[in-house]
């Protein structure tokens, strides 16, 4: 039906206003891309120095905590080296190392929220999918099968033939897909990048703020307009025009309407968003070089720094990663209650430190018969040892020693049970290394 003339100019009218007062409500407003896996890949992991220095740090951290599976017999837990779900660890597939195979893992998980691996129980492989390929299939029994693949060439897999490593849990989807750290930092790592790019654009542009180019005569073609905005940006923007002199006739003058990167305060606007991004991942920011680490940058700050990292961050990773693989791995073999998993971390640098404090404040418990040998080795976070059952053996000569040099009789004896405790032997040796630092 064919609306009057009258009525149409008004409907116009009407739709015009209600055009200019949603561009109005739009103004000022920020603006942000969705996330998804690819756009998170491409814009964030490498597109954002910061964001990929902090997934690289939490990734190459596994090569200091070698993956165990152990057994628990007579109250000590020994590594079980030739338990056959090494053999799918330690040569996860043809084309990856354990280490690349595990690195590979957290990148994509610390990327997507979700890392997924299959299992081919023919080769004895582990592969790692796509995790913007992969579907959940809930079933009425709780439990859940997949279809994975491209649009057009999805396949079903049984939830026995895969692996899920979450993140973390997504209030709104808590028994689907994890939320990653991304999902939290997303805006202030857009927000990172266009400072990145303003950056750019500015020394593009001669370092110089944008501003107004005013004449007193009256300009009365666009194409002159043009032309002067051309000629004054092919003289004096890029690096070649940045210390140019401009030389402008008595009819022209140069206005500054934008701001200064002094005015702006970019170094605190930055400092911001790292501070954000740093803290979605977990990372102290001094460990990935971040400026707003670096402000109060010594060996010390460092050093607890890297400690807090891994008991705060990667300690919890890794335990929650060995529980899935214990239960998604180890259990599918015979006699799988009979053996826990775990990531040895007796050798991580970062934490000796912590021990040899752990050590100092346990000695005497141990020397006065308080702790056994295993008791004492567990409290500062090394494995028990066979026979470690014990009290130390506290005869008189010991206690004469005691009260003659408490300090003495303490190393003596840490010292005779590092000959029978490797383990202990690298982190006394280590210990001394540091006092060796601290007095230099």
């Amino acid at each position: 039906m064919k609306l009057p003339f009258s009525n149409l100019i008004t409907t116009v009218q009407e739709a015009r206003a209600q055009v200019q007062l949603t561009d109005a409500w739009k103004i000022g407003t920020a603006t942000f891309d969705d996330l998804n896996y690819r756009r998170a890949t491409k814009d964030a992991y490498k597109k954002n120095a910061l964001v990929y220095a902090c997934i690289r740090e939490i990734a190459t951290s596994v090569s200091e905590a070698p993956f165990q599976v152990t057994r628990e017999v007579n109250s000590v837990i020994s590594a079980v080296p030739d338990h056959p779900a090494h053999r799918w660890l330690d040569n996860p597939n043809p084309v990856m190392s354990s280490t690349e195979w595990w690195e590979a893992l957290l990148t994509i998980e610390h990327i997507a929220g979700n890392a997924w691996v299959l299992k081919d129980e023919d080769t004895e492989s582990l592969w790692i999918l796509r995790p913007d390929w992969m579907q959940i299939i809930p079933l009425r029994n709780g439990r859940r099968r997949y279809k994975y693949g491209p649009a057009g060439q999805e396949v079903f897999l049984e939830q026995d033939e895969i692996i899920h490593f979450p993140y973390g849990v997504d209030p709104l989807d808590i028994y689907g897909f994890a939320q990653g750290p991304l999902e939290a930092i997303w805006r202030d790592i857009a927000t990172d990048n266009s400072a990145t790019d303003f950056f750019k654009v500015f020394f593009d542009n001669s370092a110089v703020p944008s501003g107004i180019i005013k004449v007193k005569r009256r300009l009365a073609r666009q194409s002159e307009v043009n032309r002067i905005q051309r000629q004054w940006m092919r003289r004096y923007s890029g690096p070649e025009g940045w210390h140019t002199p401009a030389v402008m006739d008595e009819d022209a003058e140069y206005q500054k309407i934008g701001l200064t990167l002094e005015e702006l305060r970019m170094d605190t606007l930055r400092h911001v968003t790292e501070s954000r991004i740093c803290m979605g991942f977990g990372v102290p920011p001094i460990i990935v070089g971040a400026n707003v680490g670096l402000q109060r940058s010594t060996y010390s700050n460092y050093r607890e720094a890297r400690s807090t990292f891994w008991e705060e961050t990667l300690a919890p990773m890794y335990k929650r990663h060995a529980q899935i693989i214990k239960k998604d791995l180890v259990d599918d073999f015979p006699n799988g209650a009979l053996f826990e998993t775990r990531f040895d971390l007796a050798k991580v640098v970062a934490l000796q430190q912590n021990r040899i404090e752990q050590v100092e404040a346990y000695t005497p418990a141990l020397a006065a018969g308080g702790l056994t040998v295993n008791q004492f080795l567990t409290l500062i976070g090394l494995n028990p040892v066979p026979g470690g059952d014990r009290y130390v053996n506290n005869d008189s000569e010991g206690t004469n020693a005691t009260a003659q040099n408490t300090r003495s009789y303490h190393d003596s004896l840490l010292e005779s049970m590092a000959q029978e405790t490797p383990e202990l032997r690298e982190l006394l040796d280590h210990g001394k290394t540091q006092s060796r630092k601290v007095e230099a």
